[in-house]
């Protein structure tokens, strides 16, 4: 089924849905090899090729057990990288004017795009998970306010 190239490119980590739209605006993208522009643009993950700065994005169909209008698999390998924040140092990966980002003190050879797990204030030091694991984020930001059991019978989170 086709969906939405701003979906399909974002849920890969390219880039967010807007700036993936921008990206087609100004003919960084391609789709079998061609040069789109305009929007909308729908693919079927799976069938088209599709490159962004001339580099190829993977993409897969839908799962075997999933519906044809679910989510595509998508094949990007989960990232988890623990970085001891220093100070002076922001845990966004949107800077808002002249800010150090936690991503900045990344090498350039990370394999996925990465965000980091929960915040931590720019004069606060001490680790912090990034990651490109939606679910993993999920339930480690969820629990942390409703106190829930992340390890099974292992222990509880507590305040």
């Amino acid at each position: 089924m086709k969906q939405r190239i701003q979906k399909i490119l974002a849920a890969a980590g390219v880039a967010s849905r807007r700036a993936i739209e921008e990206m087609v605006l100004q003919g960084r993208v391609s789709v079998n090899d061609h040069v789109v522009t305009r929007l909308p643009i729908l693919i079927e993950p799976g069938v088209d090729r599709v490159s962004v700065d001339g580099q190829k994005i993977r993409l897969r169909g839908p799962r075997p057990d999933r519906g044809a209008g679910d989510s595509p698999r998508l094949p990007v390998e989960m990232v988890y990288i623990l970085l001891n924040k220093p100070k002076n140092v922001y845990s966004t990966n949107v800077a808002q004017g002249v800010q150090k980002l936690a991503i900045d003190l990344l090498p350039d050879d990370v394999p996925a795009r990465v965000y980091p797990v929960g915040r931590l204030d720019s004069q606060s030091t001490g680790l912090l998970l990034m990651t490109n694991d939606g679910e993993l984020t999920n339930r480690l930001t969820h629990a942390l306010r409703r106190g829930q059991d992340l390890s099974g019978n292992r222990g509880r989170i507590c305040r």
